[in-house]
């Protein structure tokens, strides 16, 4: 039987960052629609034409640049046995933390711009972020501490009340 669910969130890196992603996604198109028409077709893209390897690697690295916008989610989930986190595409399943091996947890704020590609988007070992500036700030009883990114500070704080397991509650760095 499933432990129960006390807590789901799912943030996405597109809503964050929908003006860049989009600006992004029109260079993208522009770079397929020039390598369709010049490489595929045969004819030139532009005035002056770049050649046809120039083009695929320009489209190689828009979509490189695009699909992570798409892809990259993380999701959180509080039951009573424990936190599970994804980080997908970093992680294909969930990770799960215990609260038997966590000393502190506590719902605090954080400044962005310590974090990952402008202050966001972060996975590392000890810290899990999208976006914002609230996070659930994990401390195990090894040492090692953890942060998961969170929008909905105030539902978490409630389904750690509801579990039992918030330790301490700050709003500050």
């Amino acid at each position: 039987m499933d432990a129960k669910l006390y807590f789901k969130e799912t943030q996405t890196f597109i809503h964050e960052w929908m003006p860049l992603f989009l600006l992004m996604f029109i260079c993208t198109c522009i770079f397929l629609y020039g390598v369709i028409k010049q490489v595929i077709f045969g004819l030139p893209f532009g005035i002056k034409p770049a050649g046809n390897t120039a083009l695929v690697v320009c489209l190689g690295l828009c979509l490189l640049l695009t699909l992570p916008f798409v892809f990259i989610r993380l999701e959180t989930r509080i039951k009573e046995d424990g936190i599970y986190v994804k980080f997908f595409p970093f992680h294909l399943s969930y990770k799960k933390y215990v609260w038997s091996e966590i000393s502190k947890s506590y719902v605090k704020k954080y400044d962005p711009m310590n974090f990952g590609i402008g202050g966001y988007l972060g996975v590392t070992r000890y810290r899990y972020v999208v976006s914002g500036n609230m996070g659930l700030q994990l401390e195990f009883l090894s040492g090692r501490r953890l942060l998961i990114g969170t929008n909905k500070p105030e539902a978490l704080t409630e389904a750690l009340n509801l579990i039992g397991t918030l330790k301490t509650l700050q709003h500050n760095n």
